[in-house]
């Protein structure tokens, strides 16, 4: 979960960064870099569910060995 706050954190940071650029490549730069950065979080959370499952099928194969 702080992985997705560092990415917002980060995300917000070129957003404001943008205001301050008087290039326009430089603007189109760090908007796709937001972007891009943004386009990670949903398959973050793809894996920590993923992850999650793995940990209870672990914790059931324990249990049944007793």
């Amino acid at each position: 979960m702080t992985h997705v706050v560092i990415q917002l954190l980060s995300v917000a940071v070129l957003m404001g960064l943008r205001c301050l650029t008087v290039r326009a490549w430089l603007d189109n730069l760090l908007l796709l870099v937001a972007a891009l950065d943004l386009i990670t979080i949903p398959f973050s959370f793809v894996v920590l569910r993923q992850r999650l499952r793995e940990i209870e099928k672990g914790e059931m194969d324990e249990a049944r060995k007793y």
